[in-house]
């Protein structure tokens, strides 16, 4: 079973359609047409009755789609997960302190900067106690 098959189940599922699930994931009907029947052949069941008005989804069909629907969509929450832990950092550091920590932290600072371009950061210098704490 391959994500691809998964993937083309859905969309024919969704739409009840073979070339409105191919024009859904860019890909030609005879392609998802093949995804299908390998599904089809590989689970030992008939997914979908083809009618003249489309797809309809069988009785394994649709004990099928309540199981993989929440798969998938586990998965594409998972890929979208760690995708954003890879994405480049970005946003505002403000640094507050009551003094000049530059002479100490400027080349730490320096390649930071260099590193994280995207990202602003800010020292306040001579911040009240009270703040700081």
């Amino acid at each position: 079973m391959e994500l691809q098959q998964l993937r083309g189940f859905l969309a024919a599922a969704k739409t009840a359609s073979i070339t409105e699930a191919a024009h859904q994931l860019r890909l030609t009907p005879s392609s998802v047409s093949v995804q299908i029947k390998k599904l089809e052949q590989e689970l030992g069941v008939r997914l979908f009755d083809r009618a003249k008005k489309g797809l309809i989804l069988t009785g394994s069909g649709k004990l099928f789609l309540e199981i993989v629907l929440p798969a998938m969509e586990s998965l594409h929450r998972a890929e979208v997960t760690v995708k954003d832990t890879a994405g480049e950092l970005t946003g505002n550091i403000i640094i507050a302190t009551v003094y000049d920590i530059k002479q100490y932290y400027l080349p730490l600072l320096a390649d930071f900067a260099k590193t994280y371009k995207r990202v602003n950061l800010s020292i306040l210098r001579d911040c009240p106690r009270h703040l700081c704490s």
